[in-house]
């Protein structure tokens, strides 16, 4: 029997390859499953395949269980972080948040966001829908395309940071996306001919856009 055990371990890994036939062999059975006598060796060798019965567990156990879960805990420091920002909503001192930073304000409730979704089991943009009570989906996801730069994410003299494109009143997600791309190379192309750099800003968006309007 150890012979014929060492025989299937170590084939094992090269079993899609081999004939039926050879495989039943290998096993000591046949497509009728295992003999008696087969069955009886095996009972003796390993056992009866009886699955004991678990300890039930308390209440309290399974409470505790929940914190062995990342996802858990996340969820622990969204909601403590939220109630001190909900008690210190006059403390950045600004209107725009510029103290806190919108990339830290970004990053967390993201995080947030996604920790949530993944508890409830579904999608993250289901989640957000859900939480803002925005109604049922009737349309398309719409893209949003950063194409012109400006203030802090270029070098040129525009105030605001960022134009886009949003393509609406379309019947298909490809579509949207296919006219906001055609808009960027467009715009790129009129730079261009034009004797105007076409070199790009921090977010990929066109520069000097604003020497042609």
């Amino acid at each position: 029997m150890k012979n014929k055990k060492e025989e299937v371990k170590k084939t094992t890994k090269y079993w899609h390859s081999l004939p039926i036939r050879e495989i039943f062999n290998k096993l000591g059975t046949n497509s009728n499953g295992l003999t008696t006598d087969e069955a009886s060796k095996r009972i003796k060798e390993f056992g009866f395949n009886e699955l004991k019965e678990a300890r039930r567990k308390t209440l309290f156990g399974i409470f505790i269980e929940q914190f062995k879960s990342f996802l858990i805990l996340i969820l622990i420091f969204a909601t403590i972080f939220s109630i001190y920002l909900g008690e210190k909503t006059e403390a950045d001192g600004t209107e725009n948040k510029k103290n806190y930073g919108a990339n830290a304000i970004l990053g967390v409730s993201m995080s947030v966001a996604k920790a949530a979704a993944k508890f409830h089991n579904i999608s993250l943009y289901r989640y957000l829908n859900k939480s803002f009570e925005m109604g049922e989906f009737n349309i398309l996801p719409v893209p949003l395309m950063n194409i012109l730069n400006g203030g802090k994410h270029a070098d040129n003299t525009v105030d605001m940071q960022e134009f886009m494109i949003v393509p609406v009143n379309v019947n298909s997600f490809k579509e949207s996306l296919r006219m906001g791309s055609e808009i960027f190379w467009t715009l790129k192309d009129i730079l261009k001919n034009d004797g105007f750099s076409t070199s790009l800003g921090d977010e990929e968006g066109l520069l000097h856009f604003h020497k042609i309007l």
